[in-house]
């Protein structure tokens, strides 16, 4: 054994090493242990790329350390910032407000996600803001419909995205935008309006879209306006209130490979047409220089739905072409009527007969992968693979199948598990609600990523969890994020939260980790809401959770529009008056909802 070695100290590891292990810090964490330690890590922190990351668990002091000291500091190397509004109120407006006093440089920004802002400050940010960064080459917009300022939206159609984005920001190499738009009936004057004055995009490889019409989605091929595209994701509205209004012509004219001549790869999230995407496809796929190609989708099968047949979708597939193109064609499809069952059933033989007995799976599922073999391939939704999942729901107790149970059973390790929901939950009967406890006890010590909960059940379910006292501590111990639903129409607020206390009093550590809790309230505020009974709910959830960093509550909105009372706006303009919090808030109220960030 040789004893003059001697310990390597973390200073002296190879300057990549260390440059690799900093990427695993947030830029806070990063700065506060190693900014002014000695000369040598202080060089490489004034070169190491630095973010803005995402809000969502950061508290609103940690937040304020990034405007006041991260951004203004570190400006010239900031490369990503994420802006974002959801539960964290104001959070754009102090980076805008900032912004503009202390004009931050970002010279090597490179990425930003703007996420669930409000309408002005959205305009500001592209018009103003944007265009100023000169290298910025990816762009991600999350405006969708379960967002708090989703209403300041509700009438913009995917064109008002888009193309504005497009005409604001020429040098954009990467586009992500994840919308709930809106069509009305003129909305085919707007595609037609765009085709004829939309100009070309240089640099654009990378373009998704969640949400989008055909139409929109032809003309962005078309006329060569995306000549470096290469990547292309697509999802098409499932559910269409104006039908009419989207209707596409049934013999749509191929796409030209020259409009999209470095088009490599396509996902497409389709829920009905099937066909007209098959023909609208067919030359570029026969062509050399397609890569990859995913159809997919839920499809609601009924005697007039244009579902192609097994003969049609072996034709296509097999059809000659220059280069081997990867394909994968995957359709959850479930009947509409009763009455569509048989003709379903047929389909679902035609397509075993035409590419096996595996390319159909519990008689829901259409898995297809060419050019392999389909008999060889094995099927991914088995319960094998169950222990995969990064999300388990477990439905109502009086529901659950002796099959499901028993694979959920045989799963010894969930590496990826970090949200267990249960749904529905409705049930009296003590021996199904403590089955169900059983399944979600067993599954959580399995999962060591597991740290979000859903609840959606009666208060009879939420006080049988409270008295379980081994379930109790085992999620005390672990949630960092919880979301109660109360599913009667009895339950206040105070309940609901007197509920999570419970649970949470059973806790051995003296700091609880939960950081983010949300509270529905299913019973008509005019059982339970006052300001009073508000304020000793949200004094408790202080109480019992120091550390929590937001918190939202929703109540059911019946009686909004008959009795102002029953307004969160009207009601909680002076909520803190009698609250003790001692730590210092933003907050947001809507008529039916309020946030908090801490």
């Amino acid at each position: 054994m040789n004893t003059d070695s001697s310990n390597t100290l973390f200073e002296q590891f190879p300057v990549e090493l260390i440059r690799s292990i900093f990427e695993y810090l947030s830029p806070l964490d990063l700065l506060n242990a190693f900014e002014e330690l000695n000369s040598r890590f202080s060089s490489i922190i004034r070169e190491h790329p630095l973010c803005l990351p995402n809000n969502r668990r950061m508290s609103l002091n940690v937040y304020e350390d990034y405007m006041e000291y991260v951004l203004p500091e570190y400006s010239s190397q900031i490369i990503y910032l994420h802006l974002s509004e959801h539960r964290t109120p104001d959070a754009v407006e102090s980076f805008l407000y900032r912004m503009y006093d202390q004009k931050y440089l970002f010279s090597k920004l490179k990425a930003i996600t703007i996420r669930d802002i409000p309408l002005h400050l959205y305009h500001s940010l592209l018009a103003n803001i944007l265009p100023l960064f000169n290298k910025l080459e990816s762009l991600t917009i999350d405006m969708n419909i379960d967002h708090y300022h989703y209403s300041d939206y509700d009438k913009w159609t995917d064109i008002d995205f888009v193309v504005s984005i497009l005409d604001s920001l020429p040098r954009l190499c990467s586009l992500y935008l994840k919308i709930s738009p809106a069509y009305d009936k003129n909305y085919l004057n707007d595609v037609n309006m765009i085709s004829s004055s939309m100009s070309s995009h240089m640099h654009l490889h990378t373009l998704s879209i969640d949400q989008c019409s055909r139409q929109l989605f032809v003309e962005l091929l078309s006329k060569n306006r995306l000549p470096k595209l290469r990547n292309l994701r697509i999802k098409f509205p499932q559910m269409m209130h104006n039908k009419h209004v989207l209707t596409m012509q049934s013999h749509q004219i191929p796409l030209n490979t020259s409009c999209v001549p470095q088009l490599r790869r396509i996902k497409l999230e389709v829920h009905r047409n099937i066909q007209w995407i098959l023909d609208y496809l067919k030359e570029i796929y026969r062509s050399e220089q397609l890569e990859e190609l995913i159809i997919h989708g839920y499809v609601r099968f009924s005697e007039g739905t244009d579902f192609p047949r097994a003969e049609i979708v072996r034709k296509w597939l097999a059809m000659s072409k220059l280069k081997q193109c990867n394909v994968r064609f995957h359709f959850s499809v479930i009947y509409r009527e009763k009455i569509d069952q048989q003709n379903l059933n047929d389909l679902f033989a035609n397509y075993m007969k035409i590419f096996g007995r595996n390319s159909i799976y519990q008689n829901t599922y259409i898995l297809i992968r060419y050019p392999n073999n389909i008999e060889s391939l094995p099927n991914e939704d088995e319960e094998d693979d169950i222990g995969a999942v990064d999300e388990l729901e477990i439905d109502e107790s009086d529901y659950l199948e002796d099959k499901w149970i028993e694979a959920v059973q045989n799963v010894s390790h969930w590496p990826n598990l970090r949200k267990i929901s249960i749904l529905g939950d409705c049930t009296k009967d003590k021996d199904a609600i403590n089955r169900n406890f059983q399944i979600l006890l067993h599954v959580a010590r399995r999962a060591a990523r597991f740290c979000e909960l859903k609840i959606e059940a009666t208060l009879v379910f939420g006080l049988a969890l409270s008295s379980n006292i081994e379930l109790c501590k085992y999620l005390a111990d672990h949630l960092e994020v919880l979301r109660f639903n109360g599913e009667d129409r009895t339950s206040s607020f105070l309940q609901l939260v007197q509920i999570v206390d419970t649970i949470h009093s059973h806790s051995s550590s003296s700091s609880l980790p939960l950081k983010k809790l949300t509270i529905f309230v299913g019973a008509e505020p005019s059982s339970w809401l006052t300001i009073e009974h508000f304020q000793k709910g949200l004094q408790l959830v202080f109480n019992r959770f120091p550390s929590l960093i937001h918190f939202t509550l929703y109540c059911c909105q019946k009686e909004l529009y008959t009795d102002t009372i029953y307004d969160l706006n009207e009601l909680l303009t002076d909520w803190y008056s009698g609250v003790k919090c001692g730590r210092s808030w933003s907050w947001r109220s809507q008529s039916n909802s309020f946030d908090l960030w801490l």
